[in-house]
């Protein structure tokens, strides 16, 4: 008996691609799941509308428009943008647009690549939690920063998997948005879903949530980064399954790996994988954009790649990662 399972994106057209790219991976790796997929659209042409469905080959595939939501919930209320996109915010509204009989969804930020089967996510008991979602690479510095308690895990919200009908009870889209409007932040729907569902979070398998810094760190780098006292990270055994056999991987926009759609990514790894799916995609002729940034930021980037490829990852850490990336974005702003 094939397993029923529901996943939702969120896109415009800025991210069509990618997120089309992330759908053909989808299904290129579950076909032992009845995949039910929903796309949360912002103003979406129809050209792209026809892509996603080329790639969906006759699978169940919605459009749901959440421009209104936007509008009203996000851009009156005079929320930053992500990199001038406000589709990430859709993620807060799937209480109420996804239909009332769904009690899981799988959420996927669309700079993903679902490489391998996700049967155990769709199969995962989460009755008892909010969400699942995995680990940050973020220190206790980070929490302090955006209020979070120590005692509680930071995650990384481009993966969840959401128990729907704790969504709805606890009406969590509205009390993220509340939250995010007292205590603004960069990434602040991100760790504005921290401090709500703090207690209430199930942790994934890191492999379910692969960046590109667990591809370019060693463990002890890694471990040296996301410092904790009172809350565990991963083992080295969990570290190295996520890096050599990642589930889903996400291109989240680290300057240090950069991102696969422009021609200077440094994650070597990660953009084989991308490539592979891109190259079978509606989109396999785009151009992609010689570098990711310009003006100093490219300069820093540049130089810090040189850095990476020379130093011991040690002392990469400790100069660049814990004293220059600081200086870098102070000038930077």
């Amino acid at each position: 008996m094939t397993e029923k399972f529901h996943v939702v994106y969120a896109s415009d057209n800025s991210f069509a691609m990618q997120t089309g790219i992330s759908l053909l991976s989808l299904f290129k790796n579950n076909e032992d799941l009845e995949l039910c997929i929903y796309i949360l659209t912002n103003e979406i042409s129809s050209k792209n509308k026809t892509n996603f469905e080329e790639i969906a080959k006759g699978k169940k595939l919605h459009f749901i428009d959440v421009s209104k939501f936007l509008d009203e919930k996000i851009k009156n209320q005079g929320l930053a943008s992500y990199a001038n996109a406000f589709a990430p915010y859709s993620r807060l509204c799937v209480e109420e647009v996804l239909p009332s009989d769904i009690s899981k969804v799988l959420y996927l930020d669309g700079d993903t690549v679902v490489n391998g089967s996700l049967m155990e996510l769709a199969q995962m008991d989460i009755e008892n939690y909010s969400c699942a979602m995995a680990k940050d690479i973020r220190s206790e510095k980070h929490k302090r920063k955006i209020g979070l308690e120590n005692i509680y895990e930071f995650y990384n919200s481009g993966i969840i998997l959401i128990n729907l009908d704790y969504w709805r009870k606890h009406n969590v889209g509205n009390a993220v948005l509340n939250d995010i409007l007292h205590f603004p932040t960069e990434f602040p729907d991100n760790n504005a879903l921290c401090r709500v569902l703090k207690g209430k979070i199930k942790t994934l398998p890191l492999s379910c949530n692969a960046t590109g810094m667990l591809r370019l760190f060693n463990n002890e780098s890694l471990y040296s980064i996301a410092f904790r006292s009172e809350t565990p990270f991963y083992s080295e055994l969990e570290l190295n399954e996520a890096r050599e056999s990642p589930i889903i991987l996400h291109y989240v926009n680290y300057y240090l790996s950069g991102r696969p759609w422009f021609g200077d990514c440094f994650d070597s790894k990660g953009l084989s994988i991308w490539n592979f799916y891109f190259a079978k995609s509606p989109w396999a002729n785009y151009a992609k954009p010689k570098k990711q940034y310009a003006g100093f930021k490219q300069t820093y980037v540049e130089i810090t790649r040189i850095l990476f490829s020379i130093l011991p990852q040690k002392l990469f850490i400790i100069f660049v990662v814990k004293f220059f990336e600081k200086v870098a974005r102070t000038f930077g702003k």
